[in-house]
């Protein structure tokens, strides 16, 4: 239990048992580093929190992951909710995502995990209820005190159990105060706030540009802002890049925090290929962390063979490099701009700005004229 509640990769690895029975967890670099950088983030944000003279800043308040499809990012956050519940169980959680299925998921495989006998037994959490008394305390007072007293001179989180009348997927709570708001990012969350904010794939592989620019529009509209003290709350976004205008472009715009990019080939810093500018990703971070690959070429985990990246460079094309490199293309093209096509009538050489009503791809005309 000690070992767990101090490393959130050492609780992922036992978890994975109960939330993936069966099936064999082949641990990785990146499933190391995913880890490492929520650990750090969260437990930057109580050293922020118990800081008594409010002073000390957040050193990562916006944690940005990018890693390809297919690398548990989800079963890793799901765990992590848990996780931090072990740490500190008031810790009130939003979990968002593009698909509200995968924020239902996520909740369901949390709530299996803290209702299993592994979970239970390990960290015993939860009080006995012949122990309490109708006002929820310890039949013997005395005893009470003395031994919440001996938890708070040790540092140790308070026994907590969850709530009964707040056990739907949509919002799991706690009896030490803590929640979990699970929901999809285009979701009302007018009056919730929250601590820890998550948001996990916040766009659709298949979305196009004007489809990303509006989740983007109403994540800022709506769930930025959802953060209960800006001093102590932070944002962890964790998905593969879709289009140049997806929502973690948004935050790497003014990142103010860490930006953890993990492509699926690696790229040298020096080769040319990297484009992202934040200057947190190709370089030591304030957490110390760089990528342990330093071979042009070397796959994130060895399940990803050369055949199987063939066959989705093969089905994906130019959307490969987004997805699995994340670097994702410009909307207008990579190789012949949208920009560099222009638009003549058929009576003069002269180019024309584009007709109203036509589309912004080359291949496409309005249509014909009867006279040809």
């Amino acid at each position: 239990a000690d070992a767990c509640r101090g490393s959130l990769a050492e609780f992922v690895k036992l978890a994975f048992a109960i939330i993936q029975p069966g099936v064999e967890l082949e641990w990785g670099a990146h499933l190391q580093a995913v880890c490492d950088h929520v650990q750090w983030q969260l437990e930057d944000r109580d050293r922020v929190r118990r800081d008594p003279t409010k002073r000390r800043k957040l050193k990562c308040r916006n944690l940005i992951i990018n890693l390809p499809p297919r690398s548990l990012k989800t079963i890793i956050l799901t765990c992590a909710t848990v996780w931090a519940w072990l740490r500190w169980p008031n810790l009130q959680i939003m979990y968002l995502s593009a698909n509200p299925r995968v924020a239902a998921a996520s909740a369901r495989m949390a709530r299996d995990l803290m209702r299993s006998p592994w979970f239970r037994t390990t960290f015993a959490t939860s009080l006995e209820a012949e122990e309490l008394d109708a006002k929820g305390r310890r039949a013997d007072a005395a005893a009470w005190e003395a031994e919440n007293a001996a938890a708070q001179a040790a540092d140790a989180p308070e026994a907590w159990e969850l709530r009964a009348d707040q056990d739907a997927l949509s919002n799991i709570g706690n009896s030490a105060g803590g929640a979990r708001l699970s929901q999809g990012l285009a979701a009302q969350v007018t009056g919730s706030g929250c601590d820890w904010q998550i948001i996990d794939d916040p766009h659709d592989t298949r979305d196009g540009t004007a489809r990303v620019a509006k989740a983007v529009d109403d994540y800022d509209g709506a769930a930025r802002n959802r953060l209960n003290d800006p001093r102590t709350s932070v944002r962890t976004l964790i998905g593969q890049r879709v289009r140049k205008n997806d929502l973690a472009a948004r935050f790497l715009e003014k990142l103010d925090g860490v930006h953890l990019r993990l492509p699926m080939e690696y790229e040298t810093p020096t080769g040319g290929k990297v484009e992202c500018e934040c200057g947190t990703c190709t370089g030591p971070n304030v957490f110390g962390y760089v990528d342990p690959r330093t071979v042009e070429g070397d796959v994130l985990h060895p399940r990803f063979t050369p055949e199987y990246l063939e066959e989705q460079r093969h089905a994906l094309q130019s959307r490969y490099v987004g997805q699995y490199q994340q670097r994702p293309l410009e909307s207008g093209g990579q190789i012949f701009k949208v920009g560099w096509w222009n638009w003549y009538s058929l009576s003069s050489t002269e180019a024309a700005p584009r007709p109203k009503g036509a589309r912004l791809d080359p291949p496409y005309m309005l249509a014909r004229r009867r006279n040809g």
